[in-house]
């Protein structure tokens, strides 16, 4: 969180909503999936 955060333009509302997103993915999936499935 503090990661993200610490990045210019995204504030805590927007860490906590990318986090909860990630959190749904299951964790096997390699970055490439996660790059296809962001779109």
């Amino acid at each position: 969180f503090d990661l993200l955060t610490s990045i210019t333009g995204i504030a805590a509302a927007s860490a906590i909503q990318l986090l909860g997103e990630l959190l749904v993915l299951p964790p096997d999936m390699k970055a490439k999936q996660w790059v296809a499935l962001a779109g």
